[in-house]
């Protein structure tokens, strides 16, 4: 990027850091495995933005991306209002982080999400999500100008 980058020009990443998301967050209750795959795999956010600045000798702005209940995109956080998604193997199937994960993993943690959803102990345990309009699933704007 900085050998292309012209000196009047921006960079914009869009990413996501998992290590933002508040621990009680639902998802990590039935997708620990796959959330823990993809903080393995990818720097820390503050290390990422601290790299970039020390290669583009530039200021990185980070901008959160909230990300609004009924965002029409699938990607694996997107649904963060919308649990039944979760049991869609389409849905799935376009998440890297589903498709890549061993299948065992995601059949028993679907499995258990169903059972949840069917028998109301997810809305009665967190139920609250479904009130709000946006939320904060650690995903983040990197600008470098």
């Amino acid at each position: 990027m900085k050998r292309v980058l012209k000196s009047s020009g921006s960079i914009v990443i869009f990413t996501n850091d998992f290590r933002l998301i508040p621990s009680d967050f639902w998802m990590f209750h039935y997708f620990d495995d796959l959330f823990h795959d993809a903080m393995d795999k990818h720097l820390p956010i503050y290390k990422l933005v601290s790299l970039m600045e020390k290669i583009l000798k530039r200021n990185v702005q980070l901008l959160p991306f909230l990300i609004p209940y009924n965002i029409e995109d699938h990607f694996f956080c997107s649904a963060w209002r919308r649990p039944e998604n979760y049991l869609d193997e389409i849905f799935r199937k376009g998440i890297s982080s589903f498709a890549n994960a061993p299948r065992s993993i995601v059949d028993s943690s679907v499995e258990r999400l169903k059972a949840d959803l069917s028998s109301g102990k997810w809305e009665k345990r967190y139920g609250e999500m479904l009130n709000l309009l946006q939320y904060d699933c650690g995903y983040r704007f990197l600008v470098a100008e």
